[in-house]
């Protein structure tokens, strides 16, 4: 699942418990920002970087 598609869900999700329209405008710009700096990419390339990144530092340390 890529982000947008994750986003959608959560929104709608959030619609169902009675979120205001404010606060879901303002996830949607968090949401927005979030993809632009990572792109429109798969949920699991972020954990794999995570991941990665996580392992990187341990090493380091």
């Amino acid at each position: 699942m890529i982000l947008s598609e994750a986003w959608q869900l959560y929104k709608a999700d959030k619609q169902i418990q009675g979120y205001s329209s404010q606060t879901l405008k303002a996830y949607k710009i968090e949401s927005a920002l979030f993809i632009k700096h990572l792109g429109n990419v798969e949920i699991v390339e972020i954990q794999r970087k995570l991941s990665n990144c996580i392992s990187e530092k341990l090493r380091v340390n």
